[in-house]
């Protein structure tokens, strides 16, 4: 039975499972190292759709504000300006670590595209009601 052609391609299926969420676990414990590894600050924001005065006071507002990430699954979002609100929930990753997602499961939940993210750059897109965002933070 165990030279049978069924036993070994069950067992080559097996470890190449076990190979391939060992690696989906490390690329997910890479990214929330990255993610959590210090404060970002405001670089860029883009949306094709938006006039100039519409992106200068959307730039103006982000440009206030720090993103902080924790490991235990929170984050805050806090403003220079202390007439503007700090903000801050819940994070956590999709299973393949694309997509951020901000307090899941609430009214403010928000699914954010992961374009980049390494030890000085998280950048993600989202979409909204004044059509495709890009944010890019830096740290």
């Amino acid at each position: 039975m165990k030279n049978s052609p069924v036993f070994k391609s069950g067992t080559a299926l097996m470890i190449a499972s076990v190979l391939f969420l060992s690696s989906c676990q490390d690329m997910f414990e890479s990214r929330t190292d990255l993610l959590t590894d210090g404060v970002w600050s405001f670089q860029s924001f883009q949306n094709p759709d938006l006039g100039s005065a519409e992106k200068a006071l959307i730039t103006a507002i982000f440009s206030l504000a720090s993103w902080d990430y924790m490991a235990d699954g929170t984050y805050s979002i806090a403003f220079a300006d202390t007439a503007l609100s700090a903000d801050g929930g819940t994070w956590e990753f999709n299973d393949d670590a694309s997509v951020l997602t901000h307090d899941k499961g609430t009214d403010d939940e928000a699914l954010l595209n992961i374009v980049d993210l390494t030890e000085s750059t998280l950048s993600y897109s989202y979409d909204d009601s004044t059509g495709t965002n890009t944010l890019i933070l830096t740290r």
